[in-house]
C-alpha cells in the first residue's frame, strides 16, 4: 500500500482497479529470483537487519538451528506473510529492499530443505540485556539437514561477504567485520614548508 501511495503521488490518476497474480507464473518467477548459493541466506538476514536500523547483529548456530538476533525495526505478521511478493517489484524504497532480503532468505531456506523458519518479535534478551528480534531457522531434526556443517558454512559466507556491514556482527560471540579491527586515525600536521618540498 505504501509503495502504491508513493507511486500515486508522483503522477496523475488515470484509472484504478483490481488485478490478480497467477500463482503458477509467480512461482516460476520466484524460482528464477533465488540465491545462487543458498548458504548466503545469512547474508540476506544480515542485510535485512541492517535495513531495519540494527545497531548490533548476533548470529549463533547449533546442530538444529541457526539464529539471527538484532535490535531495530521489527516485522508485522502481514509483512512476514507478504514478503515474497516484494521480489516481483523493483526496490524503490528501503522497505521493499528489506522485504526482498527476507524473501530471498526464506527461499534459500526452502532450497536447503529447512523446515523451520520462525520470526520471534522483540523480546528482552537476557544474555545482552537488550530487546531484540530473532529469526530462528533450521531443521526440526538434525537428520533432515542435506548439507553437512551447514551452520558453519553460513557463518563462513557471512564472514566473507558481510565485512562492511553497517552494524557490528557477532558470529558465536566473535565480533567480525571492519568494526572489529582496531583502526587508529592519526592526525598529521603538515607545515607550509613541508608542503613545498613535494
Amino acid at each position: 500500500d505504501q509503495y502504491l501511495a508513493e507511486l500515486q503521488s508522483e503522477g496523475s490518476h488515470e484509472s484504478q482497479g483490481w488485478f490478480t497474480i497467477d500463482p503458477v507464473r509467480a512461482q516460476e518467477l520466484l524460482q528464477k529470483l533465488k540465491l545462487p548459493n543458498p548458504l548466503a541466506l545469512g547474508c540476506c538476514l544480515v542485510s535485512f537487519a541492517c535495513a531495519s536500523n540494527a545497531t548490533r547483529i548476533w548470529c549463533d548456530r547449533n546442530d538444529e538451528h541457526y539464529t539471527v538476533r538484532f535490535d531495530g525495526l521489527g516485522l508485522t505478521s502481514e509483512q512476514m506473510q507478504g514478503c515474497s511478493s516484494a521480489l516481483l517489484i523493483a526496490a524503490r524504497s528501503a522497505d521493499v529492499h528489506r522485504m526482498q532480503q527476507l524473501a530471498l532468505a526464506m527461499q534459500a531456506a526452502r532450497d536447503l530443505g529447512m523446515d523451520v523458519f520462525e520470526y520471534i518479535p522483540e523480546q528482552m534478551d537476557s544474555q545482552i540485556g537488550l530487546p531484540v528480534h530473532q529469526f530462528r531457522l533450521g531443521y526440526s531434526r538434525p537428520a533432515l539437514a542435506r548439507t553437512p556443517h551447514w551452520g558453519q558454512k553460513i557463518h563462513a559466507v557471512i564472514r566473507q561477504r558481510c565485512e562492511w556491514a553497517q552494524a557490528p556482527i557477532y558470529l558465536d560471540s566473535e565480533r567480525i567485520g571492519i568494526a572489529s579491527s582496531t583502526v587508529q586515525l592519526v592526525k598529521v600536521h603538515v607545515s607550509e614548508e613541508q608542503k613545498g618540498m613535494h
